[in-house]
């Protein structure tokens, strides 16, 4: 892609998004991605940064930390929904979930009940 179009970016970035959200639940390599929208790994990197406000990462966690605060509404356990959104372990998305919404998930999953 040539580096003109401001709005092709924004295009490319939206499809790279919809891809990290369709696959929450697995590893999903920048490389993939960025093989997804025709662009390097570093231009993905750059372009997404510039247009989220986040890094690739921090984008894949919040989204994951996202879906996984809706999972008890919907009757999934909080080790479920740490294995089902594509955390590591128990502990990691503890930690994780803690950081962003101040509890644990146990404990905001017995106050959505």
């Amino acid at each position: 892609m040539p580096y003109g179009s401001f709005r092709q970016s924004e295009n490319l970035i939206q499809q790279g998004t919809d891809d990290i959200i369709g696959n929450l639940d697995r590893r999903l390599a920048i490389a993939e991605v960025a093989a997804q929208v025709g662009l390097s790994e570093f231009h993905v990197m750059r372009l997404f940064k510039a247009e989220t406000g986040m890094t690739v990462h921090q984008y894949v966690v919040h989204r994951r930390l996202e879906a996984a605060r809706r999972a008890p509404a919907r009757g999934v356990p909080p080790a479920e929904a740490a294995t089902r959104y594509g955390f590591d372990d128990r502990g990691h998305f503890t930690g994780h979930f803690r950081r962003a919404f101040g509890t644990t998930p146990r404990r905001y999953a017995d106050a959505c009940r």
